[in-house]
């Protein structure tokens, strides 16, 4: 018994550990569940990460020591409410994270690339920015060589369209 406990870390090295991680806003990793079993808590943690820390469900599954296919099934398991109402709240806030991103990155208030994060977004949230992606690059692709009264005639052209 006293050799396993010469080995353990001394608590003042601990405390420390936490502080550091605390300072440097290091998510820290839950334990790993036996075999998925749910706790209350997974819905919590889930949330925060993924509104937090803009993670993905895959993200947080690995953060939680749960395999993808688990936290999907727990997402749509009515018997875990408190689990599906998180998760559905948590895919609003990874989406609003990394939509925030790209406007900061649009304005300049943090450095990156935005043309990237646009695409990123566009594969992450197909739903809601694949289209948009398509038409931009479209319009892109087709104003190569056009003067600017041939421009000017596609633009009116597609108002009408739109209309």
């Amino acid at each position: 018994m006293d050799e396993v406990l010469d080995h353990a870390p001394p608590i003042e090295a601990i405390e420390k550990e936490v502080e550091v991680n605390s300072i440097l806003n290091v998510v820290p990793r839950t334990t790993k569940p036996h075999r998925g079993i749910y706790t209350s808590g997974y819905a919590k943690k889930c949330y925060e990460l993924m509104r937090n820390h803009g993670m993905s469900p895959t993200e947080v599954a690995a953060e939680l020591g749960i395999s993808r296919r688990i936290i999907y099934y727990w997402a749509k398991d009515t018997a875990k409410e408190e689990f599906v109402e998180a998760f559905e709240r948590g895919m609003t806030a990874y989406q609003a994270y990394h939509e925030k991103l790209l406007r900061n990155l649009i304005t300049g208030k943090v450095k990156g690339s935005a043309p990237i994060q646009l695409q990123s977004n566009a594969r992450r949230f197909r739903s809601d920015w694949g289209e948009t992606v398509k038409n931009e690059v479209k319009v892109t692709n087709a104003a190569e060589g056009m003067s600017k009264e041939e421009l000017d005639k596609q633009v009116i052209s597609l108002l009408q369209k739109k209309r």
